[in-house]
């Protein structure tokens, strides 16, 4: 008989974390598992992604009411509770990620029923809400928690997400630093605490790479590429900035932006603030980014902190030059001077990261050095499958 495996996830929008649980459903052995995943909000551009043998859950109605703006008939208590736990959230807490535990521990818990069915492994891929819904309301024989950032980076709230970790089974993070900071900060958790890396499968990649060629690249030359939610995190800011010293150093460039998020605004305001109408462009959401990435002379990424980014092995599968900010876990998925540059924290180093990179001789040389290694990760499900 089939193990029956529960995935839950906020979303499938265009994030690394969304992008590394297809990848992982995309590798799953379904002679062995039977897969179930629920959504609080059914969205985003990766639905179209989810493999055929997933069973997508029917979001229950309650859930709907909580985590969606759309009314749900017969549940507009539900409405004034999101509301109402949301505005004494902004009173009583501090992060975003705090108030999300606090809503959830005060308004949202006693109204959500359990979820009918009985797993063997329930697996939450962001923690938050997700955590604590299979914690609360899943039963099934293992439960396992999935840790993307780095923990203390991502404003995540110690305080409320230390007894749901302590109901936990295993604790996944993806990179050795994101696992040290888990052990050092929930010391009574450390030998549940593992190590997987994000899946990454290099035939995947390169054949949808080769689906198109982006329209916006026609008649351009040295055209630099940033994939990521315009959040702070990712340092989208940093990246006008830098456009702007590019640009008062008379270098010509095209820096295209893949991605959306709550500092669109600023980010555009800043854009026009900087006359950059001509340098930098945002395009939104894009469902498959790879032929951008594999058609872009560099590939920039100015995060202010990662786990392990899903989008830099997939540039170096595609054998693109890189420049990086010197984020704390950059040093575990760059080798400088290797697949590309780190660079330091602030405008002018990203910019002149990005001028090094104009010589084709330096972009030659990461470009052959990626090529000469294999980025793919797919053996690394083995992992997953010894903690089922």
């Amino acid at each position: 008989m089939k193990k029956k495996l529960l995935f839950v996830m906020p979303t499938l929008d265009t994030g690394g974390a969304e992008r590394s649980l297809v990848n992982l459903l995309q590798e799953l052995d379904y002679t062995v598992y039977s897969v179930d995943l629920l959504l609080l909000k059914v969205r985003g551009e990766f639905l179209k992604q989810i493999p055929s043998d997933v069973h997508l859950l029917e979001t229950p109605p309650e859930i709907q009411a909580f985590f969606t703006p759309e009314r749900v008939k017969g549940f507009y208590v539900h409405k004034f509770l999101r509301i109402l736990g949301t505005a004494l959230g902004n009173l009583f807490t501090g992060t975003i990620r705090e108030r999300a535990a606090f809503r959830w521990k005060y308004f949202y818990s006693r109204f959500i029923r359990n979820i009918p069915e009985v797993y063997d492994a329930a697996i939450a891929y962001l923690n938050g809400e997700c955590l604590y819904l299979i914690d609360e309301k899943v039963t099934a024989s293992k439960k396992i928690a999935w840790i993307h950032n780095d923990y203390r980076e991502d404003g995540n709230s110690e305080r409320y997400e230390r007894p749901y970790f302590s109901r936990m089974d295993a604790i996944v993070s993806v990179s050795e630093r994101c696992v040290e900071i888990l052990k050092e900060t929930f010391p009574e958790d450390r030998g549940k605490i593992h190590l997987i890396p994000n899946i990454t499968s290099s035939r995947v990649i390169k054949k949808m790479a080769d689906m198109y060629y982006p329209a916006e690249y026609e008649g351009k030359d040295f055209i630099l590429l940033t994939v990521g939610r315009l959040v702070h995190q990712k340092g989208i800011d940093l990246a006008v900035e830098a456009a702007k010293v590019l640009k008062n150093r008379g270098i010509s460039f095209y820096w295209f932006f893949i991605g959306d998020g709550e500092l669109k605004k600023e980010i555009s305001d800043m854009i026009i603030r900087y006359d950059l109408q001509e340098q930098v462009f945002l395009l939104g959401i894009r469902s498959n980014p790879y032929p951008y990435v594999k058609n872009c002379d560099v590939f920039v990424q100015t995060s202010r902190f990662e786990g392990k980014s899903v989008v830099l092995d997939e540039a170096k599968i595609l054998s693109v030059p890189l420049v990086v900010t010197r984020y704390p876990t950059a040093h575990e998925q760059i080798r400088s001077n290797g697949e590309g540059i780190l660079v330091e924290m602030n405008p002018e180093a990203i910019a002149e990261g990005i001028i090094q990179m104009r010589d084709e001789a330096a972009r030659m040389l990461c470009t052959s050095f990626s090529r000469e290694h294999d980025y793919g990760n797919e053996s690394e499900i083995s992992r997953f499958y010894e903690l089922l």
